[in-house]
């Protein structure tokens, strides 16, 4: 065999081996590009890209300038100092939709109020959280069908206003499953669900209080709470980000812990008493106490 020969069979042959080592590799999975995880990205770009959705007083918008505030805005503007990251306020979005942003990788945080529920859980994790509310069933003021007695509201006879994707949802199926639901929309304003049920669409509606008593603020006498003493539920009030992203989880969670321990949450929480919040405080960590003198 001529030596031109040799050489063309090696060349052909180190051509064919390198192929089939890219086709086995691409196959097996060896090789091939590993997806930038939230953390990675944020501290590439130096930035939290926060959806949020108004809902006061949690987070409140200016009609006039678009200017967002509240306790969860404060937060985290917060977050972003002490991490010396910037937060970027890209997108407004339904409470029902949150997962598909994610999904589609628009945002790595919705930076509002977000009760966990086994629904959410399969789109989303959550950072530990900033307080809690309490959950209460809300009727007309003139309905005592259900005083003393709320498992009656468990019947197809009855209606619960809800909005589609919402805690108002998810509770109501939980606790009340045979009663039948009158939906809202996603983006529509959540205090819609108690003009629903002033207005005789619904016969009972599932929220924190705060809404209950900003809406008597401008209707008094319309509505009450069912359950001022015994509410059917605590909610946490946390902070819904992507599923399975551990270490930008624990940087939220560390830095959120820091501003429970120092004081920054519960200073929030007194800021916005004026409207009318119920909340349920975090116990600290720890026993305050005397120092040991080290």
């Amino acid at each position: 065999m001529k030596p031109l020969q040799i050489a063309l069979i090696v060349v052909l042959s180190f051509v064919v081996a390198l192929a089939t080592g890219k086709y086995v590799a691409s196959h097996n999975g060896a090789g091939a590009t590993v997806k930038e995880s939230t953390f990675e990205r944020v501290v590439r770009t130096g930035e939290i890209r926060c959806a949020y959705a108004v809902y006061e007083p949690p987070l409140f918008k200016d009609p006039n300038t678009g200017q967002l505030s509240g306790i969860f805005y404060d937060v985290m503007e917060e977050v972003g100092r002490r991490l010396n990251l910037k937060i970027k306020w890209v997108e407004e979005v339904g409470y029902g939709t949150i997962a598909e942003g994610f999904a589609t990788d628009r945002y790595d945080a919705f930076c509002n109020t977000v009760w966990p529920t086994p629904e959410r859980t399969r789109g989303a994790s959550f950072t530990i959280p900033l307080y809690y509310s309490p959950v209460d069933v809300f009727v007309r003021a003139d309905d005592h069908r259900f005083d003393g007695n709320i498992s009656k509201l468990n019947d197809p006879s009855f209606i619960f206003a809800v909005k589609d994707g919402d805690v108002s949802d998810a509770f109501a199926s939980q606790i009340f499953p045979k009663a039948k639901h009158a939906s809202i929309p996603d983006m529509a304003d959540t205090s819609q669900l108690l003009v629903d049920l002033a207005h005789n669409k619904a016969d009972a509606a599932i929220n924190s209080p705060e809404l209950l008593y900003q809406f008597l603020n401008k209707n008094p006498g319309t509505l009450r709470n069912l359950t001022p003493d015994k509410p059917i539920n605590a909610a946490a009030n946390t902070i819904m980000i992507k599923p399975d992203q551990y270490q930008f989880k624990t940087m939220l969670d560390v830095t959120l812990q820091g501003l429970l321990n120092s004081g920054f949450i519960d200073a929030e929480l007194q800021k916005y008493k004026s409207y009318n919040p119920i909340y349920l405080k975090n116990a600290l960590p720890y026993e305050p106490g005397e120092r040991d003198g080290r």
